[in-house]
Formats: C-alpha cells, sequence, structure tokens
C-alpha cells in the first residue's frame, strides 16, 4: 500500500510532529539520527526513543534517511541525472532552483513518473523534497513546512487519480 510521508529533522525542527500529523494524506515520518556521523552505530536507545516519539504523535516511523549520497550527485558529473527524482527547474549550467511540485514547474512529469510507479506495483513512502518558502515563512531553506505540505496534497491527488485511471 502507497503511503505519504513528510521529513522531521527530529525534536529540535521548527516543524513539529503535531504539524505534520496536521496534513491530510501523511502517516510516515522519514527522518534519521541527523546527530550521528554517516558510519556509526546508531544507539538502540536512541532510535527506540525518536520511534516513541513520533509514535506518541499518532504517526509511523517506517523510513529511514540517511543514505549516502552517490559520487556523481555530489561532483555534479553528467551520470547524476539517473539518481536524482526531484522536480526542478534549471536556469543554466549546473544551476537551478527548487520548483514547486507540479509538472509544469520542473522537468519531470510527474503524471508519467505516477503512471510508471503504478504500472510497476509500487508500495512504499511517497514524499514531498524540497520545498519553498512561502507566505513569509521562516525555517531551515529549502524545507518550508507550507510549501512541502501543499506539495505533499498535490501529490496524494495525483496519485489518487492515477489509482483510479488504472
Amino acid at each position: 500500500m502507497t503511503r505519504f510521508g513528510f521529513r522531521w529533522y527530529g525534536p529540535s525542527d521548527a516543524i513539529t510532529l503535531d504539524h505534520i500529523r496536521e496534513i491530510p494524506p501523511v502517516t510516515e515520518v522519514v527522518t534519521s539520527l541527523y546527530h550521528i556521523p554517516a558510519g556509526e552505530l546508531w544507539p538502540e536507545e536512541e532510535l527506540a526513543e525518536l520511534t516513541r516519539q513520533i509514535e506518541a504523535a499518532g504517526l509511523h516511523f517506517t523510513v529511514v534517511e540517511g543514505l549516502p549520497v552517490h559520487e556523481d550527485i555530489k561532483l555534479g558529473l553528467p551520470g547524476r541525472d539517473k539518481y536524482i527524482a526531484r522536480n526542478v527547474a534549471l536556469d543554466g549550467p549546473q544551476s537551478f532552483h527548487e520548483s514547486g511540485h507540479i509538472s509544469t514547474s520542473g522537468r519531470i512529469d510527474m503524471a508519467a513518473l505516477f503512471r510508471i510507479l503504478r504500472e510497476n506495483g509500487f508500495d512504499g513512502v511517497i514524499r514531498p523534497d524540497h520545498g519553498r518558502m512561502v507566505w513569509g515563512e521562516q525555517g531551515r531553506p529549502g524545507y518550508g513546512l507550507y510549501d512541502r505540505a501543499m506539495g505533499v496534497c498535490y501529490l496524494n491527488g495525483l496519485w489518487e487519480a492515477t489509482c483510479k485511471l488504472l
């Protein structure tokens, strides 16, 4: 079953679990133990506490963020695009800006992508990636609550339509 998630940077995040719970399709939290360096083991007690906090808010912790980023992406090499599924608008060579999740805002045909996911039996979590700061919001650059909340609602509507038409 496809579910919708939202990134949370932990207890110090200005976007609280209560905020995330209010976003209509979201049931999953995508997070990590961000203070632990890559490659080090996560203490079971910290992981259990993080899970407890998320579940106490009525959400589920089923997706861990923190996979290594491919070197092609880090170095901006030509092969990087096959590792990226983000809807961005290109401004020029090695220059882009985050766009809204609507297909016409960026380079990815989101309806075609969702059709492919559905036809191949996708069973996982879909979440918005980055979000713009809108309506005077202040926060972590690239991770605005309002734009990502609108994005996940748009993605949910697109997924629902895709499922009904296929």
